[in-house]
């Protein structure tokens, strides 16, 4: 039986350039070239039937391409998302006693960023902080939200002169201009205070209303102590 010449003739990202001579089947094979390079023997019957139509370059492509979809990887957002895994997760972050060393966690779809930019990406802008509506439970659609580092929900039992709505917590500006959030607490009897940058973290109010309410913790204090 006369076998089809194929050499010269390309199938899907494959060249034919002729007759595998080192084959030792009783089945055809051609020496095929693929585009990104490679040279592989495949039989007609796969070339033909678009069975083989790459060296496996293709599948490759495809796998990287579907672990960047999102394109956001040097977006705020992407950042954000980030670093509420680690928070949770990363026993060796700075702030990983006030969230996952106490059991704050996240919901489980949204250990993939593709699962919680579905969830979150709708109402997000550049410069909003992700926030949880209930400091003690965890990161999920239900219990976050985004809001305007100057503009946080209110919270009952704060001082007349309280800027941030959290009791305990409040916006200062020092001499260059830099936005910190502080959290504020009496220990020994003399006022303290805690400082965290609104340029370094993006969630710099959530962080100082999470530390000051692990100092009352330790300290023993009512919810609504202080300052």
């Amino acid at each position: 039986m006369r076998v089809l010449d194929l050499t010269g003739k390309t199938f899907g990202n494959l060249l034919v350039v002729g007759k595998d001579l080192n084959n030792t089947t009783n089945r055809s094979k051609w020496l095929c070239k693929c585009i990104c390079g490679n040279t592989l023997s495949v039989r007609s019957n796969s070339l033909r039937t678009g069975n083989t139509k790459s060296c496996g370059c293709v599948g490759k492509e495809k796998l990287i391409e579907r672990s960047k979809t999102h394109g956001l990887s040097n977006s705020k957002l992407y950042q954000t998302w980030c670093s509420m895994k680690s928070r949770c997760d990363n026993e060796n972050t700075d702030f990983y006693m006030n969230y996952g060393g106490r059991g704050i966690s996240y919901q489980p779809s949204w250990s993939t960023f593709e699962n919680f930019l579905e969830d979150m990406g709708s109402n997000y802008v550049e410069g909003l902080s992700l926030e949880r509506i209930n400091l003690n439970g965890n990161y999920c659609k239900s219990n976050c939200c985004w809001i305007d580092i100057k503009d946080q929900a209110k919270n009952r039992g704060k001082p007349e002169n309280n800027t941030s709505g959290f009791t305990g917590v409040d916006y200062h500006t020092n001499s260059c201009g830099t936005v910190y959030c502080r959290a504020r607490w009496v220990e020994n009897g003399k006022p303290r205070a805690e400082y965290f940058s609104t340029k370094k973290y993006d969630n710099a109010y959530e962080l100082a209303c999470d530390f000051r309410q692990q100092k009352i913790r330790e300290l023993n204090y009512g919810e609504y102590h202080g300052l």
